[in-house]
């Protein structure tokens, strides 16, 4: 199962589907640990539009909550994720999703 962990200047819990933690050290730490295969840092704003844009598609599309119901809280884990990026966004900042797979 992929896991997805974004990361912004924001100080938050960090054992979340999606954290945020002021401490970018760590990435590092995970890394080694092997739980993180690939980091990429992105603008947040744009971020934001495209997963919440992706979270309305799914819950109003017959067809992409049929091709998504193995994973039925993709939308919810978009909309955080659409949050934590506006978040950043709103302080100029960018946003890094970390992918375990």
């Amino acid at each position: 199962e992929a896991q997805t962990q974004a990361t912004t200047a924001r100080p938050n819990d960090t054992r979340g589907s999606f954290a945020a933690t002021s401490d970018v050290a760590i990435a590092p730490e995970l890394q080694r640990a092997g739980r993180l295969s690939a980091g990429l840092w992105q603008d947040a704003a744009p971020l934001a539009e495209a997963a919440s844009t992706v979270a309305e598609a799914i819950e109003g599309t017959t067809e992409l909550r049929e091709l998504t119901g193995s994973f039925p809280e993709l939308p919810e884990r978009l909309k955080e994720l659409a949050r934590i990026a506006a978040w950043a966004a709103e302080r100029g900042a960018q946003v890094r999703l970390t992918y375990v797979i």
